[in-house]
């Protein structure tokens, strides 16, 4: 993972590169099956209100202060 780097393209403009710091390599033999193991296992252990479609997944809960989008991010 290390000296990996990122940017994001939007609209014909792109961002300053920064460090990726998490995430799986690209063309990896280990890649698909990782993200298997991951999405399949994902709602046995967050604990907020999750949807899910093929390997589409969305956590979310109604943020009214920031105690509870601090505990959005704790439970994730």
């Amino acid at each position: 993972m290390l000296g990996r780097q990122m940017q994001v393209h939007v609209n014909g403009s792109f961002s300053s590169w920064i460090d990726a710091v998490s995430g799986v390599p690209q063309r990896s033999v280990l890649g698909p099956w990782l993200f298997l193991i991951f999405v399949n296992d994902l709602s046995d252990w967050v604990k907020g209100s999750i949807l899910m479609f093929a390997d589409d997944k969305k956590v979310w809960t109604k943020i009214r202060d920031t105690g509870d989008s601090d505990l959005l991010q704790l439970h994730i």
